[in-house]
């Protein structure tokens, strides 16, 4: 940020119109065909709000009062429905913090003019599935309810889960190519372009060699095809939007309660390993993000529960006092995630207790044991047998 130049009056012109018809090709050169789509949408929707004065319009003059209109425009096009209202919002934002970028500038001040303006009513939706709701999804049972038709789909969904949240674009494009004779798969991810080493899991490799073909460098060659003989290949937003139809029949199926899309299980694997005591940094890594703030924002509100156990614990152990702490650990019906769970701090001060509560048991044990054979064979040595009586009458 600090090379570059405050965008005001002093810097050339930059035509908003085109300034975002070069940033949708820029991400269409990247691969990044939804994100595009995306962009497209909110280039039409800006040229509208705009009208006849859209072609001269500049980025210099994207104000919070300009910003404050445009929101106002889309609450009355869009009445009742907050989510798309935000939608077009975060995604001006995004764009114009792009095209930004391509241009080497910054906003005015470091203000941005989209600073503090929020869409009221917006629900962010569940985008995780809690431990039992993935136990379900990865029964057996489960499969064999299905029709053989959606196999594929939710083994596309477990293999998100098992390779630490692998995002679909990547899924699609995995070659036999990327895997390595020692169990790893190397590839570039598609959205940041970081390099990711990820191992394949039993799991995984059981998945992957399901599909494995002679005729085909791809891991999953259904992905790439049309369900009938002769259709050409499918698209990857064309794949995606299929595996996603079939996948909400699965999650239907599962008696999981949101729709399930392969981002939820995306995001599932990342508050799996938050629930497990990971650090967000590992996540990040993980996830191929470039930076830790991209982590936080990604894995924000997905932990409540956590932070529940937590903050229980601290008042567990700091402000109750001993019986009532008695008291709410006898009347907690439904054990914690953790109680039981191999590793949990409970398990191990209950496992460290129990093992020296054992120990002692063992050795009072092994001592009386060792004193009763010494004494009988002391009692067969005569001559020690003896001693000891010359020893109890106290003479020689």
């Amino acid at each position: 940020m600090g090379n570059r130049k405050e965008l005001g009056e002093n810097t050339p012109s930059i035509l908003l119109m085109a300034g975002f018809t070069a940033v949708i090709e820029n991400k269409q050169r990247k691969g990044c065909e939804r994100t595009a789509a995306n962009y497209r949408a909110v280039l039409h929707k800006t040229a509208g709000y705009l009208g006849d004065d859209a072609a001269a319009f500049r980025l210099q003059d994207v104000t919070a009062q300009w910003v404050g209109g445009f929101v106002e425009w889309l609450r009355a096009q869009h009445a009742g429905k907050p989510q798309t209202v935000d939608f077009y919002l975060r995604t001006l934002r995004a764009m114009c913090s792009h095209l930004l970028v391509l241009r080497r500038l910054r906003w005015k001040g470091g203000a941005s003019p989209f600073a503090g303006i929020r869409i009221k009513g917006v629900r962010h939706a569940k985008r995780a599935l809690t431990e039992g709701e993935v136990r379900r999804l990865v029964h057996p049972s489960l499969r064999a309810r299905l029709p053989a038709h959606l196999h594929c789909a939710l083994d596309v969904l477990l293999f998100i889960l098992y390779e630490r949240g692998m995002v679909f674009q990547d899924v699609y494009n995995l070659k036999w190519d990327m895997v390595s004779s020692d169990g790893h798969i190397f590839y570039l991810r598609s959205k940041t372009h970081c390099p990711i080493d990820v191992e394949v899991t039993p799991e995984a490799a059981r998945i992957m060699e399901r599909y494995r073909r002679r005729d085909t460098a791809w891991v999953f060659p259904f992905l790439h095809e049309g369900r009938y003989a002769g259709r050409r290949a499918l698209s990857e937003e064309s794949a995606l939007r299929r595996i996603n139809a079939q996948a909400k029949r699965i999650g239907a199926e599962a008696d999981i309660p949101i729709p399930l899309t392969t981002y939820v299980m995306r995001h599932t694997w990342a508050t799996l390993m938050l629930e497990a005591g990971k650090s967000v940094e590992l996540i990040g890594q993980c996830l191929g993000h470039t930076s830790i703030q991209t982590t936080q924002i990604y894995l924000s509100n997905i932990s409540v529960s956590r932070v529940d156990r937590e903050v229980d614990d601290m008042v567990n152990r700091m402000l109750r006092p001993t019986s009532a702490r008695r008291a709410r650990n006898t009347r907690a019906a439904p054990r914690s995630r953790n109680a039981g769970r191999r590793g949990s701090p409970a398990l191990k001060n209950e496992g460290a207790t129990e093992h020296k509560t054992r120990a002692v048991a063992r050795k009072k044990e092994t001592d009386s044991g060792i004193r009763r054979r010494l004494s009988g064979i002391i009692r067969k040595i005569p001559f020690l047998g003896k001693k000891e009586k010359v020893q109890r009458n106290g003479s020689l």
